[in-house]
């Protein structure tokens, strides 16, 4: 049985409930799972998405930022919350309590980098930009699953804004025996992609010589089917030596 440390029944739950499957519908995200559920990995067709003063935003990144200070159990970190505390540096798209991390939210960020939120707009598969969040780590971070992007395809987005580590970090791991790590692969025409939460857990590795700046966009009740589905094929189609594909069926992780 797939998904360990007693994860199925949440995360077949949690499929069950995600946002996207409210929004577009179970035949669709049906439709989705059969077509793109064994990718655990896509690199995007998209270009590279920047600050337009790349330096100034780097800057003022860590200058604003605020320790993400996790506050109760998920499904990232079922057990003991005071694990992952003080391992991220954070901007947040706003200041609402999620009860489960603290927030720091700087309410000029578009305004200072309006071409950020213009680019992700124009070429990721979404409507509307709603939640997100810029963190950087702080410590090494060990296997775990978040709890949203719970569909049976690449849908955890991520833009990586900046990197300072000579070789990448992030890394995937197969959710059963032997639980290997996929280091994921380097990217030059891109610094955006998507993995399948469902199928994967993920981690980075970490050296207080070099920083990393990741911006995770949450996909949910704003995903664009139509535009992701385009996405998707144009991607697969250039990135066929780079996307990371699994082989077993969808009954192996949930039932149908």
């Amino acid at each position: 049985m797939a998904m360990a440390e007693g994860q199925r029944e949440k995360v077949i739950s949690g499929r069950l409930k995600d946002p996207i499957r409210k929004t577009c519908g179970a035949s669709i995200t049906e439709e989705l799972e059969k077509a793109y559920s064994k990718y655990w990995y896509v690199p995007f067709d998209i270009p590279i998405i920047k600050a337009n003063d790349h330096e100034y935003f780097v800057n003022w990144y860590f200058a604003n930022s605020g320790i993400a200070v996790k506050q109760k159990t998920n499904l990232a970190n079922p057990y003991n919350w005071s694990l992952t505390n003080n391992h991220f540096r954070t901007i947040n798209s706003d200041a609402v309590n999620n009860e489960i991390w603290s927030k720091t939210y700087i309410s000029e960020t578009f305004v200072k980098f309006p071409e950020l939120k213009e680019q992700v707009l124009e070429y990721f598969p979404i409507t509307s930009l709603n939640l997100w969040r810029m963190w950087s780590s702080t410590a090494r971070i060990l296997n775990h699953r978040d709890d949203d992007a719970l569909v049976d395809f690449p849908c955890a987005m991520r833009v990586k804004l900046y990197d300072e580590n000579p070789t990448e970090t992030l890394w995937l791991r197969e959710d059963d025996e032997p639980y290997n790590n996929f280091i994921l692969p380097e990217l030059k025409e891109t610094n955006s992609f998507a993995w399948n939460n469902v199928r994967t857990y993920h981690g980075s590795n970490y050296d207080p010589e070099y920083k990393k700046i990741l911006w995770l966009i949450t996909v949910d009740s704003n995903l664009n089917t139509n535009k992701y589905i385009d996405l998707m094929d144009r991607s697969i189609n250039k990135y066929t030596d780079k996307v990371m594909i699994d082989h077993r069926p969808r009954e192996y992780y949930y039932d149908l």
